[in-house]
């Protein structure tokens, strides 16, 4: 049985809650991002589809993610952006300090913005970014909206 990393389990851990009052996203500086804390705008996302992006059916799984970007380095803003922020990250090319080097945060968009609703199984199986699921199961996959937190009164 494959042991998943630590980011893999915390982007799973955040795919799957409920009960937050928002939505929980996650974010990460990625690999050949500007580090340089003056330039360095980490990414935002939101995971949709979880697990393995190696196709050989041999050798250790690629832990990948389906993700909807949001914020940060590389994010289209303009009207059409809806279909050009989604991302394959490969978990593993997230850099930062030794552990996790994700950290989960509310969805909360500088501007408002609807996030894409869930993939239906179709979907997932049309979409080339995570080919399989980890240890023989299927990919993990967001089956709720995702939601910012509800405005203050």
């Amino acid at each position: 049985m494959t042991v998943t990393s630590p980011d893999y389990d915390l982007i799973l851990d955040a795919m799957n809650d409920t009960t937050s009052p928002a939505s929980q996203a996650l974010t990460g500086i990625y690999t050949g991002d500007p580090s340089d804390p003056s330039l360095a705008k980490p990414r935002k996302f939101l995971a949709y589809v979880l697990g393995d992006g190696n196709d050989t059916g041999t050798g250790d799984p690629l832990e990948v993610v389906l993700a909807y970007q949001y914020d940060g380095h590389h994010t289209d803003t303009s009207n059409n952006a809806a279909k050009k922020n989604w991302r394959c990250f490969q978990v593993g090319h997230f850099v930062g300090p030794t552990g996790s080097k994700l950290a989960k945060i509310d969805f909360a968009p500088s501007t408002p913005i609807t996030p894409p609703a869930p993939l239906n199984n179709k979907q997932v199986k049309r979409q080339n970014c995570v080919l399989a699921g980890i240890n023989q199961v299927l990919p993990k996959r967001r089956t709720y909206d995702y939601h910012a937190a509800p405005p203050h009164p």
